[in-house]
């Protein structure tokens, strides 16, 4: 994911949500595999949530500022701006959001899909990301 500032960002994944640094990628060889300018990346950094067997989220922080893709896209727009991470007490994450000054789309959500019963919440995150975070009842992370 895109971002202005790599240092806020890990302020929120890391210190707020809790995941932990898995590597910091070297900025050189992603702007050679992605075919960048030299300078365009100016740091990177992969996060993965302790606990869990898979998924990881790479942040980057580019050079130059440009319109988001996200730019002006509302939640049920087609475009990749919705984050989905699964998460263990929502409730103790909304207050702890709260917290920090984050504000919600709207109170938390309760619904089934099939067997599983899921609570959710959506808050919009300064990089136009609309972050969906989902606690699927009874399940461990």
């Amino acid at each position: 994911m895109g971002t202005a500032n790599l240092a806020r960002a890990l302020e929120f994944w890391q210190g707020i949500l809790g995941m932990a640094v898995k590597s910091r990628p070297d900025v050189a060889m992603l702007e050679t595999l992605w075919d960048l300018p030299t300078g365009t990346i100016r740091g990177a950094c992969q996060l993965e949530t302790p606990s869990a067997n898979a998924g990881a989220l790479l942040l980057v922080e580019f050079d130059a500022t440009t319109p988001a893709v996200r730019q002006q896209a509302g939640v049920t727009d087609l475009c990749p701006k919705n984050l989905d991470v699964n998460c263990i007490d929502l409730p103790a994450r909304v207050r702890a959001l709260q917290a920090a000054g984050y504000r919600m789309r709207s109170a938390p959500v309760d619904y089934a899909i099939g067997d599983l019963q899921v609570r959710e919440v959506q808050l919009p995150l300064e990089e136009g990301v609309n972050l969906v975070l989902a606690e699927i009842l009874g399940e461990p992370l």
